[in-house]
């Protein structure tokens, strides 16, 4: 983790998921707009 970048926390969507809701995944927006790179770290969260 020396050289990965931590993000803050984004809210998810779980109806956007890669193969199931038990695997949820970012849209190319959030990736676009927090500039998100391979090997950062993400933790997302579900906001009811």
């Amino acid at each position: 983790m020396d050289n990965q970048k931590i993000m803050d926390k984004i809210s998810i969507d779980s109806n956007f998921n890669y193969l199931g809701f038990e695997k949820p995944a970012l849209s190319t927006f959030d990736i676009e707009y927090f500039t998100i790179k391979e090997g950062d770290i993400v933790i997302g969260y579900q906001d009811e």
